[in-house]
């Protein structure tokens, strides 16, 4: 629509970027402020419709709110004349971020998983930044996110992206009504298809667990590099997605850690409930994995073993007396601890920490015993407890390593003990 070298407003022309579901972006020169910018404009199939228009300029302030390093920031929007064709149109003056999509940094370079962790912790800190704000992205994939010149990620068109599918009223079974909607889409959004979450692709209400089942797709393909549910067509895509169970990413790569899979897994559960319910624990969890390289950890284990793991050698340790009350302390600690967290407030003990009701936090043991084969226990029996109570459905599980990662960061404020209590009312 614009071409390159013509004057827009108080901009310059210089080339075009791409195009997504509502717009046309450009690169552009402030002649304001001598800087480059990236514009973006409502297509022109969309200027005469009141709705898209509102629409176009609702997300863009909702989006313009997001203050995090890692999603682009939105600088203006506004409306001026097309010396071209003489209409109307609106746009959105957003940061130009100089360097190359997702997609081609995991095409052009080898990066190896500490550095891919890196990255995947700065997105889903900006994403958690949005999800703070009630902003859902909708259409998170590596060719959204911009790897810019020092090697950081920006999330761009935050808030802007167009819902892919919409819901649809027929007699069909529901995946066939997707993808009858979806094949009219031709050229808009190819490739999407890949990252929708099951809810997007039924057509259905979609939150941040949305985005969450979208970036364990980017995830699972910056680690092995393949799609978790890639047919031979979108129709069998997009099938495997509503339905099938993802290869074990430690099947494609056995030197990934146990704990990026479950991360991975946990990420891309078909039901919004068994994934993430807070983006920020999804951060939290990402960071401690990064924070096992940046010890020296081995990249081909994991300190953290699957749940599955514990129980089955709970199931088979054979222990003595001195094991049996080391255990057995343990579990009733944590039964009082429960108690405690369920019982009525009114029963509640006035001082104290102040937690959600029903909540609990289960921040780990320490083997007193003597006995360095039960090490493994400080670890193994919170994420024991931990998966049988999530089972009960009954008790507010609140995430251990958020707790203990805002304790780490408000310690070095200097503010003293009630950190404590702040970080668990916070988690």
């Amino acid at each position: 629509m614009l071409q390159a070298g013509q004057g827009f407003s108080h901009f310059r022309i210089e080339k075009k970027l791409g195009e997504g579901g509502m717009g046309e972006v450009y690169l552009a020169e402030d002649l304001k402020l001598s800087r480059l910018v990236a514009l973006k404009i409502l297509q022109a199939e969309f200027f005469d419709s009141a709705e898209r228009l509102e629409r176009f300029t609702r997300e863009a302030k909702t989006a313009a709110g997001i203050s995090h390093p890692n999603v682009m920031s939105i600088y203006d929007i506004g409306r001026a004349t097309d010396e071209n064709s003489g209409k109307e149109i609106s746009y959105i003056v957003m940061e130009y971020v100089k360097g190359s999509s997702l997609t081609d940094h995991l095409r052009d370079r080898v990066s190896n998983q500490k550095e891919l962790l890196r990255i995947a912790e700065k997105i889903a800190a900006g994403l958690a930044a949005a999800h703070k704000m009630g902003i859902v992205h909708r259409d998170i994939k590596t060719d959204n996110i911009r790897i810019d010149e020092n090697g950081e990620p920006k999330i761009l068109d935050f808030g802007l992206a167009k819902p892919v599918v919409s819901a649809v009223t027929s007699d069909e079974p529901e995946s066939t009504q997707t993808v009858s909607r979806e094949l009219t889409q031709e050229g808009k959004i190819l490739g999407t298809v890949t990252y929708m979450s099951p809810e997007q692709a039924r057509g259905g209400t979609v939150d941040s667990r949305s985005d969450i089942f979208s970036f364990g797709i980017m995830l699972y393909r910056m680690f092995s590099g393949d799609f978790p549910f890639d047919g031979q067509d979108r129709v069998s895509t997009l099938a495997k997605i509503l339905e099938a169970k993802q290869e074990p990413l430690r099947r494609k790569n056995e030197a990934i850690p146990a704990e990026l899979e479950r991360i991975v897994d946990k990420c891309l559960q078909k039901d919004p409930a068994d994934r993430y319910q807070d983006t920020r624990d999804l951060v939290v969890d990402l960071r401690s994995l990064r924070r096992q390289y940046d010890s020296s950890i081995s990249e081909t284990t994991s300190t953290i073993a699957d749940a599955s793991t514990y129980h089955q050698k709970m199931r088979v340790y054979k222990i003595n007396t001195s094991k049996f009350i080391f255990i057995a302390i343990a579990v009733v600690a944590s039964l009082l601890a429960v108690y405690f967290a369920t019982n009525d407030s009114e029963n509640a003990p006035t001082s104290g920490l102040l937690a959600k009701e029903n909540a609990l936090a289960i921040l780990g043991f320490e083997n007193k015993t003597g006995d360095d084969s039960l090490d493994w226990l400080s670890s193994g029996l919170p994420e024991i407890l931990l998966t049988d109570l999530a089972e009960t459905g009954s008790i507010n599980l609140i995430n251990r390593n958020r707790i203990l990662d805002c304790l780490d960061e408000k310690d070095k404020s200097g503010e003293g003990l009630p950190n404590y209590q702040a970080c668990v009312n916070a988690a």
